[in-house]
């Protein structure tokens, strides 16, 4: 059943690529946009009405200060306490293999986003995104296969995907 599931999502995702995101380019080249936000969620309680969280419980471990793009704050002085991770979104993409995509992301949370987009092959290509900005990141999805977008600030919590089909 889980692989039918996943096969239901790329067939979901592969028509939406069909349907509402491909244009066609002179010469026949398929070029593409796909719209990004780098975005922090963020949650919180009182410790009146959720105990912060214990320093063990089975099978999870302890949240260190900005460790994996993730955060967990202390209670303050009034018993609020919050965590918080930072995510890209959407997270996983599809592109056909060929098209020249472009992805524009734009600086919701975060001051500063030092990040990569990385090919199956390991090729790097460094982007930075900004709180307020917006960044472009172009590239030709040249490889079939997962492509990585990774912030080195917040890793491995604020990754993403880009399956390319061939």
């Amino acid at each position: 059943m889980r692989s039918k599931g996943w096969l239901g999502i790329l067939a979901l995702a592969t028509t939406a690529i069909v349907v509402l995101g491909v244009a066609q380019a002179p010469a026949g080249e398929t070029r593409r946009t796909i719209y990004l936000s780098a975005i922090e969620y963020k949650g919180g309680a009182d410790v009146g009405s959720e105990a912060f969280p214990p320093a063990a419980e089975p099978g999870t471990k302890p949240l260190a200060p900005l460790e994996g793009g993730y955060n967990l704050e202390e209670p303050d002085p009034t018993g609020r306490w919050e965590v918080e991770s930072y995510r890209w979104e959407p997270g996983l993409l599809v592109a056909q293999e060929g098209e020249r995509v472009t992805l524009e992301i734009v600086g919701i949370n975060g001051a500063r986003h030092d990040a990569a987009l990385i090919s199956p092959s390991g090729e790097r290509t460094p982007f930075v995104v900004t709180r307020g900005r917006l960044t472009r990141v172009r590239f030709l999805a040249d490889e079939v296969g997962i492509w990585r977008f990774v912030c080195s600030t917040h890793p491995p919590g604020m990754s993403g995907e880009i399956v390319v089909l061939g």
